[in-house]
């Protein structure tokens, strides 16, 4: 009996046509396979699905996650007068420490959900409530420290084991942990060493660390010929990386 049968896969490539070749490769080399044809172009999986391949802790299953699902929004309003529309976002982990977030910012800003079915012009808009954002998450106070430049962190052994002061308690930072929190601030995290211990940095705030001044005396002194923004590049490259999911960025 001959069957057709229709598959979606996720191959990793630089290019569709890079993409489309490695399928045929695959496919060809499969001898229960009699024949097959590629219809249509490589479309982007689920943002999920793109955020744990970048951060190096994919899962089967991850770049279909929320394929034709939802389409995941954030609108407040500023003072209960601007409306303003956040998203789309990969979880809805990731938009509900968006919104504590932004509850930080003003805590009589109005905030509600708004999910759009893919494919569909349906919308639902749902208050998020106060229960949910007052609720304490390690993901979330992270984020609030890192973006105030706090220093409440450990290494054990190596950048792969850290710890973070939660509620009182030194708890370990997993790696879909990191990979959450570099998703939400959508920046690199960094491994500085402090005078006490290490802490863990953005790729925003090395400037504050790598001054503008030490690279002007590295300049003097010879021993850069880098602008400045090369010059932290560099800087950033010899650093370990916590998490590195944005390689477009420093």
């Amino acid at each position: 009996m001959l069957k057709l049968q229709t598959i979606v896969v996720a191959v990793s490539g630089e290019t569709d046509e890079e993409i489309k070749s490695k399928t045929r490769a695959a496919l060809t080399g499969n001898s229960e396979i009699v024949d097959f044809t590629l219809a249509g172009q490589p479309r982007a999986p689920s943002s999920h699905g793109r955020s744990r391949f970048a951060g190096g802790i994919y899962r089967k299953g991850d770049a279909f996650d929320d394929h034709e699902s939802l389409d995941r929004y954030l609108v407040w309003t500023e003072q209960d007068v601007h409306a303003v529309l956040a998203g789309p976002y990969g979880s809805e982990e990731e938009r509900l420490i968006q919104a504590r977030l932004l509850r930080d910012r003003d805590p009589d800003d109005g905030i509600y959900r708004l999910d759009v079915p893919a494919g569909t012009k349906d919308v639902a808009l749902q208050v998020i409530t106060g229960e949910e954002i007052e609720q304490e998450d390690l993901v979330t106070e992270i984020c609030r420290s890192l973006a105030r430049g706090d220093q409440n962190w450990a290494q054990i052994a190596t950048s792969d084991h850290l710890t973070f002061q939660f509620m009182g308690e030194e708890v370990l930072v997993n790696a879909e942990d990191r990979l959450t929190v570099a998703t939400v601030l959508k920046q690199n995290l960094y491994l500085m060493q402090g005078q006490t211990q290490d802490y863990v940095i953005t790729g925003m705030r090395l400037g504050t660390v790598f001054t503008m001044d030490m690279w002007r005396s590295e300049v003097t002194a010879e021993k850069t010929t880098a602008g400045y923004e090369q010059w932290l590049s560099d800087k950033a490259a010899e650093l370990d990386r916590v998490c590195y999911a944005f390689p477009g960025k420093i």
